[in-house]
């Protein structure tokens, strides 16, 4: 699958300066303060400020805690809109058609494709990730145990964690822990797919 291919299809998408003006404006609209809206979300409010300017990458736990306390569908803060749960013969169906909210960031070169249900944020992640030749999805450390699976579907990454470095061809698999600085990085001049679950780990 072609970087082209991806971009031309039909996932809710949001580049990071739209997604950070989409919660502004709910917000705004909800006469809430950046300090309540963090508060309400358990969020902190720098990190809040910084999503609104659209200048870091938020978690989907974090993106799921934000629509919660804004009482939107995550998938709205995409510009998509929710699953549609009734067959054509007007009942309720037992399967829903939804779109896969996308988060870009054009600056970093990747596409992150979210593919687990919202409700799942912060529990068990899965994405489809895209990176363009020299693109790096570069992350801070996650909650204490949290790990992560990356299997590559095309291209060649390379996934940093801590001091260590691992190249992946197609078809290969890392797990590694995400509870450190940890990045996964296009490799060569080739764009690159790959399948990411991200599994966090809650105290007792």
């Amino acid at each position: 699958m072609t970087w082209e291919s991806v971009m031309s299809g039909k996932e809710a998408g949001a580049d990071l300066a739209s997604l950070g003006k989409r919660i502004r404006g709910a917000r705004l609209e909800r006469s809430m303060t950046l300090e309540n809206l963090a508060k309400t979300a358990g969020v902190s409010k720098s990190v809040l400020s910084q999503v609104e300017r659209g200048t870091t990458n938020p978690t989907l736990s974090t993106l799921w805690n934000v629509a919660k306390a804004l009482a939107l569908d995550p998938l709205e803060l995409f510009g998509g809109d929710g699953p549609a749960l009734q067959g054509e013969d007007g009942r309720e169906s037992l399967i829903s058609l939804v779109d896969s909210p996308v988060i870009d960031n054009q600056a970093a070169k990747y596409r992150l494709v979210i593919l687990n249900a919202p409700e799942l944020a912060g529990v068990s992640e899965l994405y489809r990730l895209v990176l363009r030749s020299g693109g790096v999805l570069d992350s801070k450390p996650h909650e204490r145990g949290a790990v992560e699976q990356l299997t590559v579907l095309s291209g060649e990454v390379e996934v940093r964690c801590g001091s260590d470095r691992l190249r992946l061809q197609p078809g290969r698999t890392a797990r590694y822990a995400a509870d450190v600085a940890h990045a996964i990085a296009a490799v060569g001049k080739r764009n690159a797919e790959a399948l990411l679950f991200v599994n966090f780990v809650k105290s007792k």
